[in-house]
């Protein structure tokens, strides 16, 4: 694939893969590992204190 116009160093990845946030995203029935939770919970105790 050749991608122009992007602000990115050479050779850095194009696919960006991300866990599932029910926050951001909707998916009837998904299912995300309980290490999500637990970094989602995390960042919102960081954001409290």
């Amino acid at each position: 694939m050749k991608v122009e116009g992007l602000d990115a160093l050479s050779g850095t990845p194009v696919l960006d893969i991300k866990p599932y946030s029910s926050k951001h995203d909707y998916i009837e029935d998904a299912k995300a590992p309980w290490w999500v939770k637990h970094l989602h919970d995390k960042k919102e105790r960081d954001v409290d204190e």
